[in-house]
This record gives C-alpha cells, sequence and structure tokens, in this order.
C-alpha cells in the first residue's frame, strides 16, 4: 500500500489539522484590532482565505504544467508550507502581538484592572 492508496485516505485526514489550525489563526488576528473592528478584520481574513484557495491551486497547476511534470507543483506546495513554517517559529519565538494582545485586554476588556 502506498502513493494513491495512502493519499485517499490521508488527504481527508489533514482537514482535522486544518480544522483546528484555522479558528485558532483566525481568533488571534482577530483579537489584534480593536473591539469595533473584529468585523472588518474578520472579513479580511476571510477575503485572504478565499483568494489563497483560488491563487494556491492555479500556481501549483500552472508550475506543474511549465515545467512538464507534477512533481514541480508540489515542489511550490512545499516551499508554501517551509514559509508557513518559518513564519509560525518567528511568531513563536518573538511573540510579536504580546504587546498588542496585553494593551487590547486592558483597552477593550478591561483585563488586569482592578474592579
Amino acid at each position: 500500500m502506498g502513493g494513491v492508496d495512502w493519499a485517499v485516505y490521508l488527504l481527508p485526514l489533514s482537514g482535522l489539522f486544518m480544522s483546528v489550525m484555522y479558528p485558532t489563526i483566525n481568533s488571534k488576528g482577530i483579537s489584534c484590532v480593536p473591539k469595533s473592528d473584529h468585523g472588518a478584520a474578520a472579513g479580511v481574513i476571510l477575503f485572504f482565505t478565499c483568494v489563497s484557495a483560488v491563487v494556491a491551486p492555479l500556481a501549483l497547476g500552472a508550475v506543474s504544467d511549465a515545467f512538464g511534470h507534477i512533481v514541480y507543483g508540489f515542489w511550490l506546495a512545499a516551499a508554501f508550507a517551509t514559509v508557513l513554517f518559518v513564519a509560525t517559529l518567528f511568531n513563536w519565538l518573538l511573540n510579536p502581538t504580546r504587546g498588542v494582545l496585553a494593551r487590547l485586554d486592558i483597552t477593550e476588556y478591561r483585563q488586569g484592572l482592578p474592579t
């Protein structure tokens, strides 16, 4: 068993990981703006999600066609995954939103203030 036989099971299972990641990333992105802008932030995130859902498969197909083999499209997908990994590692190590979220906790949610 290998190749397509594995892909039939593994591709749908990959949705389990994406189902956890998307709302987490979406929530963090929305939380970095004031409450009054949550709807706009959610709209921007959703827009770019839709655009990438259209553009990425087209790019993979175009690269595969241009270079004459599907493996090159998967190399492009691996490059996208590498960029995502590096960005995630950067976010984890430097936590650039820590200050923004701490400030918004105080100004928007009254967290950390005496009652």
